[in-house]
C-alpha cells in the first residue's frame, strides 16, 4: 500500500499548500478576483447605460420616420436598434421594438424570434404579452406607415418595391459586426473550473445563439431573392466561436464536478479517521478513487484548463489518506 501511496504521490508534484507564502499568495488572489468582479459589475453598468441612450435615440429616429416617412430614417433606427442589442445584451426593450417593427412590416415569423429573445430576458413582460397576442391574432401593427404592399411582405411608404441589394449590404454590415464581437469575447487561457466561469461562459454561448437565431432570420428573408451563401460562410466563424465556448464550458463543468468528487471524497476520509477501528477495504478504496482523481487531473490539464485549485485539493486527499494509512500500519 506504501507503493501505490507513492506513486500517486509522484504523479503530481506537491504545492505545499499549508505553507504560509502559499496561503499569503491564495490572499492575494482573492483580493484580485474580488478587484476584477468589482470591475466587470462596473463594465455591465456603463454598457446598460450606454444601451438605454441608444435606445432612447432609437425611440428619436422612429418618431421621426413616422412624421417624414423616409426609409433612410427608418433603417437608422433598426441598426441603432441592433447596436443596441449589443452594447447589452439582458436589456429586453431593443428587441420588442425591433419586434414591432418588424411585425408592422409584416414579418411575423423575425418579429417572434426577437420577442422570444425579450421574454427569455425578462418573463412576463406585458408589452412582449400583448404583441405575441397582436400577431397571432393577425392584427396590424400601425407604428410603420404603409402605402404599398409587395410581395415580399415589405410595406414601407414611399417604397415602389423592396430593395433586396441594400437588405443584403446592411446584412453584411451586420453580419461583419458581429463576428468581430464573437472574435474579440473574452476567453481566458487555462481557466480555473469555477461557477464564476461556467457563469461567464454561458452568459457568452446565450448572446452568440441570440445572434445566431436572430441573422438566420434576417438571412430567410434575403434569400428570397439573393444567394447569401457567401455571408453564411462569414457567419460560421460565429458559429465556430459558439462551438469553442461550448467544449470550454463543458471541460470546466466537469472540472468542477471532478473538485466536487475529491472534497466528497476528502470528507469520507476524515469520516473513517475517527471510526474506533477504521477500515483497511475502505482505505483500498480511497487509494483507488485517489488513482483516478489523478488520472482525470492530468486529462483535463492536457485539454487546457488551469489545474492549480484540483492540484491543492488532491494534495490534500493524498495528506488525508496518508494519515489514514498511517493510522492503520500502527
Amino acid at each position: 500500500m506504501f507503493n501505490k501511496l507513492n506513486s500517486l504521490n509522484s504523479k503530481l508534484n506537491p504545492l505545499n499548500s499549508l505553507n504560509p507564502l502559499n496561503q499569503n499568495n491564495s490572499f492575494g488572489q482573492l483580493k484580485d478576483l474580488k478587484t476584477a468582479q468589482g470591475q466587470i459589475s462596473q463594465r455591465d453598468t456603463q454598457r446598460q447605460g450606454a444601451a438605454r441612450t441608444q435606445y432612447q435615440q432609437a425611440e428619436e429616429l422612429l418618431k421621426a420616420y413616422n412624421r417624414n416617412l423616409d426609409k433612410q430614417t427608418l433603417r437608422q433606427c433598426m441598426l441603432l436598434l441592433t447596436e443596441c442589442i449589443r452594447t447589452s445584451r439582458s436589456f429586453p426593450e431593443p428587441y420588442i421594438l425591433l419586434a414591432y417593427i418588424y411585425h408592422a412590416l409584416q414579418m411575423p415569423q423575425l418579429a417572434m424570434k426577437y420577442l422570444r429573445v425579450a421574454e427569455h430576458l425578462q418573463r412576463n413582460h406585458p408589452t412582449v404579452i400583448k404583441l405575441k397576442q397582436a400577431i397571432l391574432d393577425g392584427f396590424q401593427a400601425p407604428v410603420v406607415a404603409r402605402r404599398k404592399s409587395s410581395s415580399s411582405g415589405f410595406q414601407l411608404h414611399a417604397l415602389e418595391e423592396v430593395d433586396y441589394d441594400d437588405l443584403y449590404d446592411e446584412l453584411e454590415s451586420l453580419i461583419a459586426k458581429e463576428v468581430q464581437a464573437a472574435m474579440n469575447l473574452p476567453i481566458p487561457v487555462r481557466p480555473e473550473a469555477s461557477k464564476d466561469l461556467i457563469q461567464e461562459l454561458k452568459q457568452h454561448q446565450d448572446a452568440l445563439e441570440q445572434t445566431l437565431d436572430l441573422v438566420n432570420g434576417q438571412l430567410e428573408i434575403v434569400e428570397q431573392e439573393i444567394d447569401c451563401a457567401p455571408l453564411r460562410s462569414r457567419l460560421r466563424l460565429v458559429e465556430s466561436r459558439w462551438r469553442q465556448l461550448a467544449t470550454l464550458s463543458e471541460q470546466a463543468q466537469t472540472g468542477l464536478e471532478l473538485q466536487r468528487a475529491i472534497m466528497t471524497a476528502m470528507s469520507d476520509v476524515q469520516i473513517e479517521m475517527f471510526e474506533p477501528s477504521p477500515s483497511e477495504a475502505r482505505l483500498e478504496s480511497f487509494l483507488d478513487q485517489c488513482d483516478a482523481f489523478a488520472d482525470q487531473i492530468d486529462m483535463i490539464e492536457s485539454k487546457g484548463l488551469g489545474i492549480v485549485a484540483l492540484k491543492q485539493d488532491y494534495e490534500a486527499l493524498v495528506e488525508g489518506i496518508t494519515q489514514l494509512q498511517d493510522r492503520l500500519d500502527g
